[in-house]
């Protein structure tokens, strides 16, 4: 069984925390802000 779910949810007007650190984490961060 793969570790990563993918997931599509509507985050809009919410607050977001990403877990983690690194290139992975940034990466998230960086497509979540772009995506509003």
């Amino acid at each position: 069984m793969p570790s990563v779910f993918p997931l599509l949810a509507d985050l809009r007007g919410r607050a977001v925390l990403v877990i983690g650190g690194g290139a992975g984490a940034e990466h998230a961060t960086s497509a979540l802000l772009q995506a509003g």
